[in-house]
């Protein structure tokens, strides 16, 4: 890169290379219809993809290979299951993102641009928490008929969101991110930002409220919103909720997943992940980076904040039993 362009990345960002593509003239080697057949299946209007298959397709590939081979994979998804689909699907890309919208092309470009400077705020925020070559995030944007007609396909044990929000990342061999809007309505920025915080969160095998509680504090540092946001009338509300048996479900990711306690859960991810931010501002990424879900973060609270995750509750909560149980963590992820 020469001087000129240097100077103008410094002062306009970095340049962002999209292209829309014709499914007839697809630029990169693709798999045929054939081949394809050995590693995806239909499943009414979805492309499904055979796990097995392409877990061992990676799992022997060489290691300069392996980014050639998540790109392949990628777009030959995108490929198929635009092929397949009963209305026009478009696939477009940029820098890091693989885009299959059934939107306009303005659009589509609007929000890859979006999702770019969404993805490098997050970046300079997490700094020394993400890996930088997690390969194309691939993205769906479907209308919000579509959204809920393929509930059942999204909705698999790998999401660790439900259908009743905008969108949501499924983690897989090919994980991805899936949202919803209308054409002509607002992008949904808030929904992007915080499904790709999760995007690049995957490899960390983070708890689940500090997961959430990362993504929801880029949304709101990024967007100047969050969909669970903090108030002092919800904040009491949420103390007040939560019990010896609640707490557990909370530390396991399982309050989550349920409508009465889901948005307390979200309040109290951010509620601790802001004690431990405030009170331990030097350690905090050390911490994020080896928290790990099986015992909830517990370990790494330890070992880098010198401090029990109980503790960290007891000064957002007040005192009370929110100790992580070893036995119920044990008992959840079927532990020896």
């Amino acid at each position: 890169m020469n001087f000129l362009s240097r100077l103008k990345e410094f002062i306009f960002g970095r340049q962002i290379n999209i292209e829309h593509h014709e499914l007839q003239s697809f630029p990169f080697d693709v798999l045929g219809t054939k081949e394809a057949k050995q590693f995806f299946y239909k499943s009414d209007s979805v492309l499904c993809i055979k796990n097995e298959t392409i877990l061992d397709k990676f799992k022997h590939a060489p290691k300069k290979s392996y980014g050639y081979l998540d790109t392949l994979f990628k777009m030959s998804w995108a490929k198929h299951w635009a092929q397949i689909s009963s209305k026009e699907m478009r696939v477009s890309t940029s820098d890091h993102f693989i885009l299959m919208s059934y939107d306009d092309q303005n659009r589509n470009e609007l929000l890859l641009k979006y999702a770019e400077k969404s993805l490098d705020r997050i970046y300079e925020c997490l700094d020394g928490v993400l890996r930088k070559d997690c390969g194309k995030i691939l993205i769906f944007h479907v209308n919000v008929d579509d959204y809920y007609t393929l509930e059942d396909s999204f909705e698999r044990p790998e999401s660790d969101e439900g259908v009743s929000s905008g969108g949501m990342f499924v983690r897989g061999v090919v994980p991805y991110m899936i949202f919803h809007s209308e054409p002509g309505f607002d992008l949904p920025d808030i929904t992007l930002v915080h499904e790709l915080t999760h995007a690049l969160l995957t490899d960390n095998d983070l708890p689940m409220w500090l997961d959430e509680a990362l993504a929801c504090t880029m949304e709101k540092t990024i967007t100047g919103e969050c969909c669970y946001d903090w108030s002092l009338e919800n904040g009491l509300k949420n103390i007040d909720y939560w019990g010896f048996e609640t707490i557990q479900k909370f530390w396991v990711g399982e309050s989550f997943k349920r409508s009465e306690s889901q948005e307390f859960s979200y309040l109290l991810a951010q509620g601790l992940f802001n004690v431990i931010v405030k009170d331990y501002k030097d350690e905090f990424r050390t911490f994020i980076r080896h928290a790990k879900r099986y015992d909830a973060g517990e370990s790494a609270a330890l070992k880098y904040l010198g401090v029990s995750l109980g503790e960290i509750a007891n000064r957002y909560l007040g005192e009370g039993p929110w100790q992580p149980s070893e036995n119920y963590l044990k008992l959840f992820y079927n532990q020896e």
